[in-house]
């Protein structure tokens, strides 16, 4: 029932198990007395069968799983093709900077305060090897906080975009797409991003840029970014994307 995305409490298991004894047939004609099925009962099961309370993260539960293992299985044989070197992942996160930790020491509980949402979104791309760590993205509700007040961000190992919700955008993602562009130029690598909107937005815009670049000449980038977006409109995976990229700096 987990697997199906059912919630399961202490309560429907100790229903269950009376409904069970119920219908046991070496139990339906026996003088032996049924038991209670109480809280000490649930805790004994819990226990001889190693169950504890989970918190469900993420959406792991809306994933086709067969059809997971098969695209897996094809991005694994395409990536054969290309060294640890030149296979990148990108990926965002969350910083919520103002969040207290929610934990404490104390002798008796205490009660728990509104929690800060104010967040910056980072993003971050290495390769395979660990060898290329490229520098990362903040995306701030701001473009010059008062914290950065006298210091130049050209300076900074990073770079630093501004948005009113600091979320990743299909236009900020095409100019990093830019400028990771620029970092591997001269290279045939293979960039794995998730199946985020934005992504796609930016993608479908880089590459429709670029196929009417007439300074673009390269076959094989276009055959497989041609490929890409075919797979990307049909919709017929949504656990990830790749995208490759043959090309030099800029558009």
């Amino acid at each position: 029932m987990v697997r199906k995305g059912a919630t399961i409490t202490g309560y429907i298991l100790q229903e269950m198990a009376s409904r069970l004894w119920d219908r046991l047939p070496q139990y339906s004609s026996s003088l032996e007395r049924k038991p209670h099925f109480s809280a000490g009962w649930l805790t004994a099961f819990k226990s001889r069968h190693h169950i504890s309370q989970k918190i469900r993260h993420g959406e792991a539960a809306g994933v086709n799983r067969m059809q997971l293992e098969l695209d897996l299985a094809d991005l694994r044989t395409y990536l054969e093709t290309f060294p640890l070197d030149d296979i990148y992942n990108f990926d965002e996160t969350g910083l919520f900077w103002k969040a207290l930790p929610d934990r404490t020491l104390a002798s008796e509980q205490l009660p728990g305060g509104k929690l800060a949402k104010e967040r910056i979104t980072v993003a971050f791309c290495c390769n395979a090897s660990g060898n290329h760590k490229m520098d990362p993205w903040f995306i701030h509700k701001y473009r010059a906080p008062r914290c950065f007040q006298g210091i130049n961000l050209k300076t900074l190992e990073m770079e630093w975009r501004a948005n009113s919700k600091a979320w990743m955008t299909g236009k900020i993602f095409t100019e990093w797409l830019q400028w990771f562009n620029c970092q591997v130029s001269g290279r045939k690598v293979c960039l794995l991003i998730d199946g985020f909107s934005a992504h796609h937005t930016a993608i479908i815009f880089f590459v429709k840029k670029r196929l009417h670049s007439p300074t673009y000449k390269s076959d094989s980038f276009l055959r497989i970014q041609l490929r890409y977006v075919n797979h990307l409109i049909k919709g017929s995976s949504e656990h990830g994307k790749h995208i490759t990229n043959s090309a030099g700096c800029g558009l």
